[in-house]
């Protein structure tokens, strides 16, 4: 049985990596924006992120968090719906799973817990 080919998702200029897949969606970064891919219906959203990546995005159902590079040479998350971790010091490294996004403060593991709807 023949295997399927491969399919080119993203390509050419810019620089993509930190590929990631979760929630029935796919997501990776591509120069300094996060692009988001439903695979179904073949929709990608581009989200201008101001980022310098040290970690990769995560994604959920219809949420995505990403590291975001601050003017005060921070990292902070962002997140589609509205999510944000921000302080001194770096908010780095996302893990989001329903109401809880996990993520480190500088060297401390944290975990927000949203309000339940």
């Amino acid at each position: 049985m023949a295997r399927p080919e491969p399919r080119l998702l993203a390509g050419g200029p810019g620089d993509q990596r930190l590929v990631v897949a979760g929630g029935g969606r796919l997501a990776w970064v591509d120069g300094g924006d996060l692009v988001i891919l439903d695979p179904q219906s073949g929709a990608q959203q581009r989200i201008p992120a101001h980022t310098g990546f040290s970690a990769a995005p995560t994604v959920d159902g219809d949420a995505a968090c990403w590291e975001e590079r601050t003017a005060h040479q921070g990292l902070d998350i962002a997140c589609t719906d509205g999510w944000d971790r921000r302080g001194p010091g770096h908010q780095h490294h996302p893990s989001r799973f329903g109401r809880w996004l996990l993520y480190r403060d500088g060297e401390r593991v944290m975990l927000y817990t949203a309000a339940t709807p």
